[in-house]
């Protein structure tokens, strides 16, 4: 059932891609029903090229899908096969993720003000040349899809995601693992509502946050990205000075 209900909700997705690729659009929907509990803990997924022949699609686009989310923890890719991840972790997880859900907008740009800006100052700590090279990478997406607010709202939470790998610390890199599914909804929300100087604005910030990065200045990168969440705070309407 539910290698049926994969195959039904990936060719959906595939169908009505809104992402710069296929395999964007893949990793959303696969980490959407393990998050949703879709896609149970421990379950296998269908041999490669077998799925790939279901879904009309080359095996690169599917194995980069793959790739992703085994390097942010959603499963496990072994000689075996590959597998939805860690049963007591990913059920906490999607607890976790619940929780987030249910929090209204003004809870969670507070969240994110207390957990992105030590994520931030961690990075600067502790990035490597790879991770910079991410960062740099995806805020070239960003740039480049700023008229799409859908795939803005992607990459943006994408980039929040990678300065949490970068600070090594693997708590905080789950914690945004695992709300990034609504931290997406929320970007996409405050995207809509910004004009053209504020979304300028929004992408002089990230280049400000991966400078500060790469100075390795600790205090700066937490001000930046402390700023930087306020800002997108404001433009959704819910900061409190």
């Amino acid at each position: 059932m539910c290698v049926d209900l994969l195959i039904k909700e990936l060719s959906k997705a595939i169908e009505n891609n809104t992402y710069k690729n296929i395999s964007d659009a893949l990793f959303n929907k696969i980490r959407e029903m393990i998050l949703s509990g879709e896609l149970n803990v421990g379950f296998t997924f269908p041999n490669e090229a077998a799925l790939c022949k279901e879904l009309n699609i080359g095996r690169g686009a599917l194995r980069e899908a793959y790739k992703a989310l085994d390097m942010i923890g959603f499963i496990n890719r072994s000689k075996s096969g590959t597998s939805v991840n860690d049963k007591e972790k990913l059920t906490q997880d999607v607890s976790f993720n619940m929780t987030i859900e249910k929090s209204g907008i003004k809870d969670l740009y507070e969240f994110r003000m207390m957990l992105e800006a030590e994520t931030a100052a961690y990075a600067a700590k502790r990035s490597t040349k790879k991770d910079i090279l991410d960062l740099t990478r995806v805020q070239k997406d960003i740039t480049e899809n700023k008229m799409d607010k859908r795939k803005m709202a992607y990459y943006d939470t994408l980039f929040h995601l990678l300065i949490a790998q970068a600070s090594q610390n693997k708590l905080l890199t789950d914690m945004m693992r695992t709300a990034s599914t609504t931290f997406e909804k929320g970007s996409y929300h405050t995207f809509c509502k910004v004009n053209e100087e504020e979304l300028e604005r929004v992408i002089n910030c990230h280049e400000h946050i991966i400078e500060s990065i790469v100075s390795g200045d600790v205090e700066l990168a937490r001000k930046t990205m402390r700023e930087h969440v306020i800002y997108a705070a404001k433009i959704a309407g819910v900061y409190e000075e």
